[in-house]
């Protein structure tokens, strides 16, 4: 028992690269359909045989899953931000009714118009540009956040000259 906790960095270092070697044998057989009145080296079935195929295809295949996962994953995080930023103005505008003075409000109300009219914009040049006039309801959308964001910028100017000027 003494000499193996000794030599266990030895051991674990063997295991590695028994590891490494067994990824590069054969884990499996990928099926070819091949008429049994042909030759092949390895003959699964009547009309199928079979070319091994090592477990590092196995460990790519799984990491590629994995990239893949995550890939969606961001995706369908990004289209979720996408949708939120385009439903923001909704609350933040009612927001601004209900709180019209307040700095912090005004401020994430101008952030979520801003943000929307950038993406509702972009989603309105993306889709079918040549025939852009039937999607009225993406230009509506894109105009009246234009027209809020005028409005709040106007607002606060207007501010600003009145608490100087009085």
């Amino acid at each position: 028992m003494l000499s193996v906790s000794k030599h266990k960095r030895d051991g674990r270092l063997l295991i590695w690269i028994l590891l490494l070697i067994s990824v590069c044998g054969p884990w499996f057989f990928d099926l070819l359909y091949i008429p049994s009145e042909y030759p092949c080296s390895v003959r699964l079935r009547e009309n199928f045989c079979g070319t091994p195929v090592p477990g590092l295809y196995v460990l790519f295949a799984a990491f590629g899953a994995l990239v893949s996962s995550f890939g969606d994953l961001v995706s369908r995080f990004l289209f979720s931000l996408y949708g939120l930023s385009l439903v923001l103005p909704f609350f933040s505008t009612l927001l601004v009714v209900k709180r019209e003075n307040r700095r912090p409000y005004l401020a994430f109300h101008l952030i979520a118009c801003s943000v929307a009219l950038i993406a509702s914009l972009v989603f309105g040049l993306l889709q079918h540009f040549n025939r852009f006039w039937l999607l009225w309801g993406v230009w509506l959308y894109v105009g009246l956040l234009a027209s809020a964001l005028i409005l709040e910028v106007v607002v606060l100017v207007e501010k600003r000259r009145h608490s100087q000027g009085g």
